[in-house]
């Protein structure tokens, strides 16, 4: 997946897309014709090593997701609880989240 990069690329999306919350992230997702990818914590999460953490674990959640993703544009915004979820949980989650905003694709 390539990366969401400029600010006007995640407003676009964070307007348009659909959105799911869960105790641990904001899941953004709008069809596209490429699969692109944002993960954003803000100082709210922490300082700055808990913010990459954070994103760290919404990447590889992500990576390890088992359902086929729809192509589009993803953004993972992290809360602070991020950090109190052990990560089969945050796996459970993302996968309702997905499913919720209509980023799976049907088998």
């Amino acid at each position: 997946m390539n990366s969401v990069k400029s600010t006007a690329q995640f407003n676009r999306i964070y307007k348009k897309g659909r959105y799911a919350h869960t105790s641990g992230f904001v899941l953004y997702y709008m069809k596209g014709s490429e699969n692109l990818l944002g993960v954003v914590a803000s100082k709210k999460v922490g300082n700055a090593v808990k913010r990459n953490r954070a994103k760290r674990l919404l990447r590889a959640s992500l990576r390890d997701q088992t359902i086929d993703l729809a192509v589009g544009s993803y953004v993972l915004v992290a809360k602070a609880a991020i950090f109190d979820l052990p990560y089969e949980n945050l796996q459970e989650e993302l996968t309702t989240a997905l499913k919720k905003v209509g980023a799976v694709v049907a088998s």
